[in-house]
This record gives structure tokens, C-alpha cells and sequence, in this order.
């Protein structure tokens, strides 16, 4: 049997994976350039893309789909370049897109999502929108972190406790056995932001990190088992790097295990 995936993002490669282990012949359609295009580079994305090609999982990117097509099932899927790809199941992962019409329709202010301050409130003070249908600020959406989050600025703030939504740390971790795929944060230089990055690293292996103030605020680590155990737990605890700073300016990666606990 043959599935198609549609997204390859991080649901879509984990959905990938598990139809592989169904042993059914799968291919990921991705509508970027590349895979998890929202928290990889090119070259993290590219070291992925191999290791799934090489697991047997086709990967076909800059494409998007025009049609499902079938009698009484999924037979095929058309790509807009006119090229079909036989399937007998087909999953999407392809992301949210907030329904905003009744919002708009009542008269708040809309964009992508329902527009709301840091302590949720949309342009009528008296309503509150959260989850993946409020625009914050600060942040993405899409995520039940970042969800329950905007859920507990708006509980307090209808009690009277005024407080301001913070992003919470919202670090990806690919579920894929034989390989360690991570991103977290900004990946932008600038505003006091330094990168640490060893361009020659071996292919199949990439970290780099991006930090402020002695904290990191952006990272991909994408290799074998293991490659982003400790840049994890130093994500994860808000720690101060800047003990180890001149060590990792030099690559020395292992100086993030070494962190105060």
C-alpha cells in the first residue's frame, strides 16, 4: 500500500515514520523548500531528509496539492504541477488556519487570528481570546503550551489579576528513532544576538546556537542519538551559559553538560 503525507512539519514526519513501520510506502509532500522549515535551516533540514530517504520515506518538496482523487477511495493525489503520485491513504498535517469570521463579523479586530494584547484581550476589552485562534504579540501559535498559557493570563485577568502573556519555552523535539533532531527560538542575528557555529562540521551532523545575554534564545542540533541531550536541558532550565561561552566559541559542545545544575 501506498500513503501520502501532506506537511512536513513535525507531525507530518512523525505520521511519515509510523506509516513506514505499517510497512506501507510513504511519501511526504511539502509545500517549502524543505523540511520543518520552521525550525531547521537548510542544512539541518537536509541531514533530515536523508536520513528519512534513506529509511525508505520519498520526499517531495515546493509542491502543493491540487487534487485527491479516487473512486469511493483515495487513489491518487495531483500535485498543481500536474503530476500525480498513486496513494491508497493520504494524511494531512498541514497546520491551522484560524476561523476568525465570526470575530470579524462581530466587529473585533482581525488579522491572521483574533488580535489580542499580552493580557489576551481582543479590541473589545470585555472578550478574551485564547489558543490557537488568538494573535498575540509575542509568538506563534499552534501549540498547546503556547495555549494553556494564553489560558491562564485570561483566567487571571477576568479575576482581576492583571498579568502579561510570556511564550512559554516551546523546544521541538522530533520523535524518530536513530536520529536527534531539535529546534528551539530565534534563528535572526542582530539585537545583541551571537551565533556559535562550526561551518566545518561533518555532514551529517549541525548545531548552532544563538544567544543573548548569557541565555540561548535560538538553537538546531540535528544528528545521531544524543546530539541535543544537553543543549535540552540547558533550553529547558533557562540556564546561564556564559560560564562556558568561550568553550562553545570554540566548539567545544560538551561544555553544556557541564552547567551548574
Amino acid at each position: 500500500m501506498r500513503a501520502i503525507v501532506l506537511g512536513g512539519g513535525v507531525l507530518g514526519v512523525e505520521a511519515a515514520d509510523a506509516l513506514r513501520r505499517l510497512n506501507l510506502k510513504t511519501t511526504i509532500v511539502q509545500r517549502s523548500n524543505r523540511l520543518m522549515d520552521r525550525e531547521l535551516d537548510e542544512k539541518g533540514s537536509a541531514i533530515l531528509r536523508r536520513f528519512l530517504e534513506e529509511l525508505g520515506i520519498d520526499v517531495v518538496t515546493d509542491a502543493s496539492i491540487a487534487s485527491v482523487g479516487g473512486d469511493g477511495r483515495v487513489e491518487q493525489v495531483e500535485l498543481t504541477s500536474g503530476e500525480k503520485l498513486p496513494a491508497d491513504l493520504c494524511v494531512t498535517c498541514a497546520g491551522i488556519r484560524p476561523n476568525v469570521e465570526v470575530a470579524a463579523a462581530a466587529g473585533l479586530t482581525t488579522n491572521r487570528g483574533i488580535v489580542v494584547s499580552e493580557t489576551m484581550q481582543t479590541s473589545d476589552p470585555k472578550i478574551y481570546a485564547v489558543g490557537d485562534v488568538a494573535e498575540t504579540p509575542k509568538g506563534p501559535g499552534g501549540l498547546w503550551a503556547v495555549g494553556t498559557a494564553h489560558a491562564a493570563v485570561a483566567a487571571n485577568s477576568m479575576f482581576g489579576v492583571v498579568t502579561k502573556f510570556e511564550p512559554p519555552i516551546t523546544l521541538v523535539s522530533l520523535k524518530l528513532d536513530g536520529i536527534d533532531v531539535k529546534g528551539f527560538g530565534s534563528r535572526d542575528i542582530g539585537d545583541g544576538i551571537e551565533e556559535v557555529f562550526d561551518p566545518d562540521e561533518t555532514p551529517n551532523l549541525h548545531r548552532r546556537l544563538f544567544v543573548r545575554n548569557g541565555r540561548i534564545v535560538g538553537a538546531i542540533f540535528v544528528g545521531p542519538p544524543g546530539t541535543g541531550k544537553d543543549v535540552s536541558k540547558a533550553i529547558q532550565d533557562r540556564a546561564d551559559i556564559s560560564g562556558v561561552l568561550e568553550r562553545l566559541r570554540v566548539f567545544d559542545w560538551s561544555a553544556l553538560g557541564e552547567l551548574p545544575q
